[in-house]
């Protein structure tokens, strides 16, 4: 196979067609994609790393040391306004995928004709699983943010 190279002077070329790999004259099996590669090759990496080490108890001491709240940290008021902020996102949870129905879901479907007979949501689409996964992932995230500050910051009895 011959490969011409246009000038500088010529139009643009598209440069996956000079590229045997893109122009599908290579075929890869699936496993060969870089992703899966780049996934094993940390994982091995990881592996080995770890395997081939130990944490002393000096570090093992270091690190418990961290995960404790400093005392001078444990306000009973700035604990109630984290947990305040935290439970924000519960709030936002659940109130965005309401207003994400009523705003997007609903005209969406009316401009695309995808409502059901009767004029109520799809809900087998996209994007009705788009505005109800804010109540997954913003209540679970607050619920576990507001455990985490009430664990780490209780006050010492």
């Amino acid at each position: 196979v011959e490969v011409v190279y246009p000038s500088r002077s010529a139009d643009p070329v598209d440069t996956a067609a000079l590229l045997p790999a893109f122009n599908g004259w290579v075929e890869l099996p699936s496993y060969l994609n870089p992703v899966i590669i780049g996934g094993v090759a940390s994982l091995i990496t990881v592996l080995t790393v770890s395997s081939n080490s130990f944490v002393t108890k000096q570090e093992r001491s270091y690190l418990e040391r961290l995960h404790l709240t400093p005392s001078e940290e444990r306000d009973a008021g700035k604990t109630k306004t984290s947990v305040l902020i935290a439970s924000v996102l519960v709030v936002n949870g659940v109130t965005m995928p309401i207003l994400l129905l009523k705003f997007y879901v609903f005209p969406y479907q009316t401009a695309t004709g995808t409502l059901t007979k009767s004029g109520t949501l799809d809900w087998a689409t996209g994007e009705v699983v788009l505005a109800l996964s804010w109540v997954i992932v913003f209540v679970g995230l607050g619920l576990w943010a507001v455990g985490v500050i009430q664990k780490g910051y209780k006050q010492e009895q």
